[in-house]
């Protein structure tokens, strides 16, 4: 699952740990997780094929959220986050990258909920990543 791929990515970088430590999530994050974090989802994917068969490429559109206490704060992570992954080529986890391009970007912010006085800011980019896939064998 590139998802999982990319979060072993993201953590490997000291820029990213040094904000969020090991709050990086593959899907979703528990309700009582505080502080900084991200959020790695896929959002969809789509498999290509040549004439005779389906090829090892794969393109996924990945949504990393990056949640902190402020506007200003959850910019700079999606920051981090962009000089890592925005134009990367290579490893990543157990997969290999080709291309990795944002196709979107927003920000919100997530009133209080539970009678919290805790204001969550959030900031959001897609990524179109080209990486490989495994091959049917028919087996």
């Amino acid at each position: 699952m590139i998802e999982k791929d990319i979060k072993k990515y993201l953590h490997a970088s000291t820029n990213i740990r040094g904000v969020v430590g090991n709050r990086i999530y593959a899907g979703r994050a528990g309700q009582n997780v505080v502080g900084a974090l991200l959020i790695v989802r896929n959002v969809t994917s789509q498999r290509f094929y040549s004439l005779s068969n389906e090829v090892g490429t794969k393109e996924s559109t990945l949504q990393v959220d990056c949640y902190e206490d402020s506007a200003t704060k959850a910019y700079d992570l999606s920051e981090l986050v962009r000089n890592r992954l925005s134009g990367y080529a290579g490893a990543a986890g157990d997969a290999t990258v080709y291309h990795s391009q944002i196709v979107s970007e927003r920000a919100s912010t997530e009133t209080p909920g539970n009678k919290s006085d805790r204001w969550v800011f959030l900031y959001s980019m897609d990524f179109a990543i080209h990486h490989d896939s495994t091959v049917p064998t028919f087996s």
